[in-house]
């Protein structure tokens, strides 16, 4: 364990920074409603998340005494419109919600703390192909503060695909997309999951999926997970920096405890820390930006998924 923080973490970070990709946790819910799907009679699924990091220093020497506070929740709900069972291949459509608070007492740039937006969710997954498994999303976006289709929307587009290696094995790869407000960014997606005993699974699979899972019981399991964290916003025209762009970006090591009742619910709480992040302050048109890096926290969090 102490080999794969070490060793992954660093290496996760440095790929992080060289293609200056950042992951919304949204984009993991495709992974379980193409497996809900397989499973299920009814065709709704339910997801929410939500997690609070305490607050954090700023790093730089001017500022160090002031605080940063993020907070970030969201919910979605899909329904699965198109469904082949005999090549497991289906459609789902869904609406949602994301909540952000990056909130800055002594901000020189916005007063706004809470940030609020509505999601158009398109997920496709097939299992066609001999031994893959695909899944892909397109989230669109719109600020709810501000409903500008022009200045306050973003795409985010996923393609993600698993090859069956062996029995134990799984081969992961595909990419992770992020276009709107100027800030576009393209983040691979590779990696393996391994069954390499009856009761412990790992999956590295960079950036969605990266933990360590023991299933002490048929319903629950225990992991440590390594989660990145990211919230791109737009501001009103009203504050000193008018229409300015906040990037947030951090990454968290988690413990989480699990509970599932297939094909119904999945539900996990966990608490973790923060190792330290960034956040980016640009103008309207993504230039002249400010990077103000943070001290790491502590956080807490729960996720429900359900199927009904």
């Amino acid at each position: 364990m102490k080999y794969l923080v070490r060793f992954i973490l660093p290496t996760l970070l440095v790929c992080l920074s060289t293609v200056r990709a950042d992951v919304e946790e949204s984009a993991i819910s495709t992974e379980q409603i193409a497996k809900d799907a397989d499973l299920q009679e009814t065709p709704f699924t339910l997801v929410a998340r939500f997690d609070a990091f305490a607050p954090a220093k700023f790093s730089k020497g001017e500022i160090d005494h002031q605080k940063l506070q993020f907070q970030q929740g969201e919910a979605s709900l899909n329904a699965v419109v198109y469904y082949d069972r005999l090549n497991e291949e289906g459609l789902a459509v869904g609406v949602g919600y994301t909540y952000n608070k990056i909130a800055w007492d002594q901000n020189p740039f916005f007063d706004q703390k809470n940030f609020n937006a509505a999601n158009v969710l398109l997920t496709g997954f097939s299992k066609r192909l001999p031994d893959w498994d695909w899944k892909a999303q397109i989230i669109y976006t719109l600020n709810a503060d501000y409903p500008n289709f022009d200045d306050y929307s973003t795409w985010d587009l996923l393609l993600w695909g698993r090859y069956t290696y062996s029995c134990l094995t799984g081969i992961h790869l595909g990419f992770y997309a992020q276009t709107g407000m100027k800030a576009d960014r393209v983040v691979p997606v590779l990696g393996f999951d391994w069954q390499f005993s009856r009761d412990w699974k790992l999956n590295a699979v960079f950036p969605m999926k990266m933990s360590l899972v023991y299933t002490f019981d048929p319903h629950w399991h225990t992991l440590v997970a390594v989660r990145f964290f990211s919230a791109r916003c737009r501001v009103g025209s009203s504050h000193p920096l008018a229409r300015g762009i906040v990037e947030y970006r951090n990454v968290g090591i988690e413990w989480a405890l699990k509970y599932e009742w297939d094909p119904y619910i999945t539900a996990d709480a966990h608490i973790g820390y923060s190792t330290g992040g960034r956040l980016k302050i640009s103008n309207r048109n993504h230039n002249h930006a400010t990077h103000l890096k943070f001290d790491g926290a502590p956080y807490m969090g729960a996720m429900l998924n359900f199927n009904f």
